[in-house]
């Protein structure tokens, strides 16, 4: 047994030692290196993101909708510079900024009232000292990519402080800063809008009730004018600058004193700001299992309903589905119509005007409506609504999407959906969530001029994520072709040498 086991461990050195081992042991080393390799480019995608973005090349002509917003009689007599905080050639030789001075250049020789400046301010800071703060107190980082819209009475600076690439504010991104969409031009146009308005309002996203919202959607607010900021109702009134409040997706329900406490609650300062003038949004998930009832009771003082069947003892949302004309085999979601009434049909004017395709939601509840409340959007004819996968009801067209309003207050509009400010919502080809918006902040909340029709460049098939982890299946392929190619050198090294 002895003698076995020492054979058998002098045969094991000696092939381990041996020509056999030379294959395996560079097998083995190159597959360590793959494996490596790839835990590094997917270690860099998520922590870096738009840093390894490149960009291709693109058609960045400016869109048809750019003219309807700077007419001749609205730019008359203004003058808007547009001021790079590098020298020229960094821009333009820039990975990120490189479209993003395209897109200057671009409106800068169509219209005259439109300047391009450039600064360097790692050899000079001083030139950009008048613009760390506005007329309003808001301050500004300014590093060497920002961009600096100056009009005649107002300015407002563009600080990419997500990434250390630079200019991530002229792009969509998704969670983990991978390149969904060039935006360029509506920023560019948006911010130019900015410098020439004289004030401006403050959109406020409420706390503490586990709201959520995408990046893209807070962007879209920049961009119809706002600042944006967030504001916790227990902490005292709404702030008198604020003419949009946000109820983003809440998980927990607002609080309602109790009678004869004394106490202001934050449903009394909610209402209170409405009545007083102020606007709400309210996004709600349909599929949301706790019940937001004084959230709710709110919404209802203003003709705006959840629609709820009873089941097994609960009541569940009822979910529009079309299986005839909605954009995914599922039916849920949905491409939706414009309605009638007033302020419905001068949001679908300026929808037309920018040729911007129609609004999709998805996983949307129907709307029940009172006698303060219209329907903005609603599914097609052929919609059902449907409750834990049952039919509940017949085919028909349904309120998705509605606004209330009472005399002398302000306006509150309810998405029973969270979709519709997804950042593949707002960036999609031929739809038209954004314009959607800036109609509702332009007709329902009184907002200034917005950048209807503004082309983006979408980059779904250009992603961050492609572009490294592509690259990355290039070279996993290439190196595992290699031991497969040393192996059989390695054989046939070793045939000859037996058949010497």
């Amino acid at each position: 047994m002895n003698k076995f086991v020492s054979k058998l461990r002098g045969t094991f050195k000696s092939r381990l030692a041996g020509e056999r081992s030379v294959p395996a042991a560079i097998t083995a080393l190159i597959i360590c290196v793959v494996i490596l390799f790839n835990a590094v480019v997917y270690a860099l995608d998520v922590l870096y993101g738009l840093y390894l973005y490149s960009a291709n090349n693109a058609d960045l002509s400016l869109s048809p909708a750019v003219d309807g917003v700077f007419t001749d009689d609205f730019t008359a007599g203004r003058q808007v510079k547009i001021l790079f905080c590098q020298p020229e050639e960094d821009v333009k030789n820039s990975a990120t900024g490189g479209w993003v001075y395209q897109t200057a250049k671009n409106l800068a020789d169509r219209y005259s009232f439109i300047t391009l400046d450039f600064v360097n301010i790692m050899s000079d800071p001083d030139l950009v000292l008048p613009y760390r703060t506005d007329k309003t107190g808001h301050e500004y980082t300014i590093l060497s990519s920002s961009v600096i819209f100056v009009g005649e009475t107002n300015f407002r600076v563009v600080t990419d402080i997500s990434t250390n690439a630079g200019y991530a504010d002229f792009y969509t991104l998704d969670s983990n800063l991978n390149v969904l969409a060039y935006n360029g031009e509506e920023v560019m146009v948006s911010m130019i809008l900015w410098a020439m308005a004289d004030t401006h309002p403050t959109a406020y996203f409420t706390i503490y009730h586990g709201e959520t919202t995408s990046t893209a959607f807070a962007n879209l607010l920049t961009c119809a004018g706002y600042y944006v900021n967030t504001w916790d109702l227990r902490s005292g009134e709404v702030p008198d600058d604020a003419e949009l409040l946000i109820v983003a997706n809440p998980q927990s329900d607002f609080e309602q004193a109790v009678a004869g406490s004394g106490v202001r609650s934050e449903m009394e300062r909610l209402k209170d700001y409405v009545e007083d003038g102020g606007n709400v949004y309210v996004s709600v998930d349909p599929y949301l299992k706790k019940s937001l009832p004084v959230l709710s009771s709110f919404l209802k003082d203003y003709g705006l309903e959840i629609s709820r069947t009873e089941s097994e003892g609960k009541k569940l949302a009822l979910i529009v589905r079309d299986r005839e004309n909605a954009i995914t085999t599922d039916g849920f979601t949905l491409v939706l119509n414009t309605t009638g009434g007033t302020a419905a049909e001068k949001i679908a004017s300026h929808i037309r005007e920018a040729d911007a395709g129609n609004v999709i939601i998805s996983s949307a509840a129907s709307l029940t409506l009172g006698e303060n409340a219209h329907a903005l959007l609603t599914s097609s004819a052929s919609s059902t609504e449907e409750a834990d996968g049952k039919v509940i009801d017949r085919a028909g067209s349904y309120p998705v999407i509605a606004y209330g309003e009472k005399a002398g207050s302000g306006t509150v509009v309810l998405v029973p959906s969270i979709y519709l400010t997804a950042p593949d919502a707002l960036v999609s080809q031929g739809y038209a969530n954004k314009d959607f918006f800036y109609g509702i902040f332009e007709e329902l909340y009184g907002a200034g001029k917005m950048p209807y029709g503004c082309r983006d460049l979408i980059l779904a098939n250009s992603t961050l994520e492609n572009l490294t982890m592509g690259a990355a299946r290039r070279w996993t392929a290439l190196l595992f072709l290699l031991p497969v190619a040393l192996t059989a050198v390695a054989f046939v090294v070793i045939i000859r040498r037996k058949n010497r």
